[in-house]
């Protein structure tokens, strides 16, 4: 759960920032927060323990931009549970509260919610406001 949400946070945080897409795979609307489906299918026989074989699947040539990116989330959120990361992303207004509104579990969430959402929270960070983080 933990992977899942991080990869969120990044891809969220790539579009609020810099109006870009980091992953181009749909992210849905689950139980427990947003996830990237062929991520979770990749990951999933791990179930909650540690990762310990390369995922496979599309590899990506990531820019500076974004290298810096992942690492300030990681530093920021590396050390949160997956269940902490699920409530983060569970909050009144976020993408996947928004998804849930308009269609339930299983909606794809679409990246204009993710960079409108995390768009706000960068502006709000800018701005000092005592709560945004990143």
């Amino acid at each position: 759960m933990q992977l899942l949400k991080l990869v969120f946070l990044c891809h969220g945080w790539m579009l609020g920032l810099y109006g870009r897409r980091l992953i181009h795979d749909p992210i849905e609307a689950w139980k427990y927060g947003p996830v990237i489906p062929s991520l979770y299918h990749a990951v999933k026989q791990y179930g909650g323990t540690y990762i310990t074989e390369p995922v496979e699947g599309r590899r990506e040539n990531l820019k500076p931009d974004q290298e810096r990116l992942i690492d300030e989330v990681f530093g920021v959120y590396g050390d949160w549970s997956g269940p902490e990361l699920s409530h983060l992303t569970h909050k009144a207004g976020s993408p996947w509260c928004r998804a849930i509104e308009k269609g339930g579990r299983g909606r794809r969430i679409s990246d204009t919610d993710i960079k409108n959402y995390y768009g706000r929270r960068a502006h709000q960070a800018n701005s000092c406001a005592p709560d945004a983080r990143l």
